[in-house]
This record gives C-alpha cells, structure tokens and sequence, in this order.
C-alpha cells in the first residue's frame, strides 16, 4: 500500500466515524460494509469480488450498465483529465473482465487465481468511489441524484462533440 492510499483510507475512515451508518442509504451502507469485508475475507477471489460488487452498486445504481458504460463512470468520477480517464477505463475494464473470470461458473470464464496486482488496484478504485459518493451525498438529493446528473453529463458533453466536416 503507498503512502496516498493509506491518506485516502485514512480520510475514508474519518468520514464514517462522524456519519450515522444507520442513516446511510442501503446502496451506500451495503458498499462500506462489503469494502470493509475486503480486508478481512480469507480468499481474495472473494474480497475481489466484493469490490467489484461495490462498483457497480455505487456506479449504476439501480441501472443495469454494460461494462463499457460502468467503466466509463468510474474513469469520468475518477480521472482528472483525458489521459488519466482513459487509463482508469481501461483498468477497471480489465478488473471487470477478469472478475467474470473468476467467477466461470456465473460467466463462463473458469480462472482461478487473481492478477498480481488486481486486489489492490480494484480496492483503491473503490476506496476512490467511496469517498466521492460520500463526500458529495450533502450537495445532491441523494445517491441516485449524483448518478442522474453524472448521466445527464455524460449525454450533454457526447452530443457538443463537433464532428469534422
């Protein structure tokens, strides 16, 4: 762990010790509670797959997003700029592929070991994740109201892309 996740993590834990996790909404409550298990799951197949559970709770809400679309969420919440955006798309698409590899049975894959460095990298995006739903619940009227206007964003920015003539 680097010494910015350890601040993020830091952070993360200080933002839920002043909250009321009873109040929180089932989506979010559900999300700190499978990130948390992650670091107490004996198989790491399965603190993987909580991580990627919680991105895609925390990300599609109660839409069912392709990975494309879900990925792209998460590099557009992340990323500061084309670049970074477009290198977090491209890892979370990887992460996505290789959790529906781990798991052959549900979608044909039948891998039984993680990436070297896919428990952590899935863990740090969602520590990410976190945070900015967290952090951003008191300026919208919820969890879905964040994903509508993230929506609505993503469709206003597609459509004012000029096309060359």
């Amino acid at each position: 762990m680097e010494a910015t996740d350890i601040d993020e993590l830091k952070r993360l834990y200080d933002m839920l010790k002043s909250m009321d996790f009873e109040s929180m909404e089932p989506n979010q409550k559900m999300s700190v509670e499978r990130f948390n298990s992650s670091y107490i799951r004996e198989s790491d197949r399965v603190a993987f797959a909580d991580l990627m559970i919680v991105a895609e709770a925390l990300c599609s809400g109660k839409s069912n997003l392709s990975k494309n679309m879900l990925a792209q969420r998460v590099a557009i919440i992340l990323g500061d700029d084309f670049e970074e955006r477009q290198n977090i798309f491209d890892g979370f698409s990887n992460l996505y592929d290789e959790r529906s590899g781990v798991w052959g049975v549900a979608h044909g894959g039948g891998k039984t070991t993680l990436g070297e460095d896919s428990l952590e990298t899935a863990r740090r995006y969602v520590e990410r994740l976190l945070l900015f739903f967290l952090e951003n619940r008191d300026d919208y009227d919820g969890h879905g109201a964040i994903l509508r206007e993230l929506a609505d964003e993503i469709e206003k920015n597609h459509l004012e892309v000029s096309f060359p003539e």
